[in-house]
């Protein structure tokens, strides 16, 4: 149970997006995913598009997911929105 909402998935093709990771793992133990961004609402561009809006409310459930998954649990506290700062 990745909590907050979130799926594990597959893709159904393999794809190329982490070639270079593969040299990361081959030294020490790690995982790659790929995290969905697309909310519905403007943020569908690919990253590689020159209209590419990164979702900053991804940062957070993230962080979270990634802690969950190393066994370090962190706090349920909202963090700190630095795009008002």
């Amino acid at each position: 149970e990745l909590g907050d909402g979130w799926r594990a998935g597959s893709t159904p093709v393999p794809i190329m997006a982490s070639e270079d990771f593969s040299y990361y793992l081959a030294e020490v133990p790690g995982a790659f995913a790929l995290v969905g961004a697309d909310d519905g609402q403007g943020h569908d561009a690919s990253c590689h598009s020159p209209h590419y809006d990164f979702n900053d409310d991804l940062i957070a459930p993230v962080v979270r997911i990634y802690a969950r998954l190393a066994g370090a649990p962190l706090p349920e506290t909202e963090m700190r929105d630095r795009s008002t700062t």
